[in-house]
């Protein structure tokens, strides 16, 4: 099928499905010749599925793709460069040992028997450079760049590679605000080339100014492309929430009555490369969540508390005392339990059983006071309680990780806690990779924890689980708390104040 060439790219009903997840749901999207688009959404919203279905990354379940009016088969990543489509990362895939020139020729430099012709090279770079990286030397090493700079040289990349369609994800998440500016002219010089350039971001003030369309993503659909000089921020907002008028609560229940009201972890004034000024407390018996978008400083706060990152000023104080969490030794010292967003490679031993996984943190507990030796029969004790206190599924303690669910492998990194008796226990992301009736299990078991006197912090993307399962939400944004809510709560409030401006 060929359509008049009105567009640089037309996709039309993308439906991508995985399983218990419908990601797309007929999704419509276009990029029109010399335009910057803005693609926007909250998290899980399919934006990153519909990148992935464009460039080559998830095949569709359904629908077609069309570039300069042709109907185009993009089922792997080479086909979407050979077709004109390029894709900037965050980690912008550069080589720090090589020149400017070298970084932006890569796989392509003119040489002769393996030695560079540096002439001609830096004659291929002239042109692009001038136009994306004025008063930089193509011969410049990529260390004396700015973080700006290296986005516009990628950029400059994808242009001599003849890209006529530049994806830029998130591309401003790491720059201050006199970067951001370097880096729109760029982009304003890329799109007078008549390239095109989608703009994803979830900052809508930058959205409004380097934008000509803006297309907004909710529930796996684009449900509205307008032109940016005709909407503003207050219709996006509400857009992204799907609610014009933020009347219905999701969730009306009263919040539960907590054991104790004694505050166990406090954080006043804690600043470092992640946080700004960040100060905040966690009582007995309350499930508190984090909500914040991409970039917004959610998992550094965990991570802070849990002494992965250093404290450079402020205070962290547990039960009223401040201590120096230097590392995740002085924070497991400190009673305070961590479960990271990514089990597998962070916490989890999948070809060892469930006694080793769950007891590992704790093995001194179970060394007996006479001649060091491990008491193994009081571990599969102590094991075998705590699997049971949160219903683990399992043959026994004897069964390997690798053989259990998703669902079933974060209980066990759970019960490895538990069996230290934690204080405080942050969850990043913890009901991610497992299906729905585990995510349920998941979250009540962390309001069972708090009832017996702990304090649980929950980081979700899905503000649905923070809204039914927390006591109180805090959002992020740029490394600062700007809000907190109590139940009952809106949760289109909640993502609303995500989009919102720091207060």
């Amino acid at each position: 099928m060929v359509l008049l060439v009105k567009h640089n790219l037309i996709v039309k009903g993308i439906r991508k499905q995985f399983p218990g997840v419908i990601a797309l749901d007929g999704a419509n999207f276009d990029v029109r010749p010399g335009e910057v688009h803005a693609l926007i959404g909250a998290n899980g919203a399919g934006k990153s599925t519909l990148i992935k279905v464009i460039a080559g990354l998830e095949r569709p379940d359904a629908g077609t793709i069309f570039v300069k009016g042709i109907e185009v088969d993009i089922s792997e990543p080479g086909a979407a460069a050979a077709a004109g489509l390029s894709f900037i990362h965050q980690d912008l895939a550069l080589v720090d040992r090589l020149t400017v020139a070298e970084n932006l020729q890569i796989g392509n430099m003119p040489s002769v028997l393996g030695i560079v012709n540096k002439r001609e090279l830096d004659m291929r770079c002239r042109e692009v450079l001038a136009s994306c990286l004025p008063g930089v030397s193509s011969r410049a090493s990529l260390g004396s760049l700015s973080i700006a700079q290296k986005w516009m040289l990628s950029i400059a990349r994808m242009i001599l590679a003849d890209s006529h369609t530049i994806f830029l994800d998130e591309p401003t998440a790491a720059l201050g605000s006199g970067e951001v500016e370097i880096l729109f002219e760029s982009i304003r010089r890329v799109v007078q080339r008549n390239c095109s350039v989608v703009f994803v971001s979830h900052r809508l003030e930058e959205v409004l100014q380097i934008s000509h369309r803006v297309s907004v993503m909710t529930a796996g659909q684009v449900v509205a492309t307008i032109d940016t000089s005709l909407t503003h921020k207050t219709e996006l907002v509400q857009l992204l929430t799907g609610n014009q008028k933020f009347e219905t609560s999701v969730d009306s229940r009263k919040r539960p009555t907590v054991l104790g009201q004694d505050v166990l972890l406090e954080l006043d004034g804690v600043s470092n490369r992640a946080l700004s000024n960040v100060s905040m407390s966690l009582m007995s018996g309350e499930v508190v969540g984090v909500a914040g978008l991409l970039g917004s400083g959610r998992s550094e706060l965990l991570e802070t508390i849990f002494g992965f990152r250093r404290v450079e000023s402020g205070v962290i104080k547990v039960k009223g005392e401040s201590v120096k969490l230097r590392s995740p030794v002085d924070a497991v010292k400190q009673k305070i339990a961590f479960l990271p967003e990514d089990r597998k490679s962070m916490a989890l031993f999948l070809n060892r059983s469930v006694v080793v996984n769950t007891s590992i943190v704790f093995l001194t507990k179970f060394i007996g006071r006479f001649f060091g030796l491990m008491n193994f029969a009081s571990e599969e004790k102590a094991v075998i309680s705590v699997t049971n206190s949160l219903k683990l599924k399992s043959t026994g303690p004897s069964q390997l990780l690798r053989q259990l669910s998703g669902g079933n492998q974060q209980k066990v990194v759970v019960a490895r806690w538990l069996c230290g008796e934690p204080l405080v226990i942050l969850a990043d992301e913890p009901t991610t990779g497992v299906d729905v009736g585990a995510k349920i299990e998941m979250l009540s078991e962390f309001r069972e924890i708090a009832k017996r006197g702990s304090a649980v912090m929950i980081v979700s993307s899905d503000f649905s689980e923070l809204v039914s399962s927390c006591d109180r939400i805090l959002v992020m944004k740029s490394g600062r708390i700007i809000n907190e809510f109590s139940a009952p709560f809106l949760e289109q409030s909640v993502l609303a104040a995500c989009f919102g401006n720091a207060a």
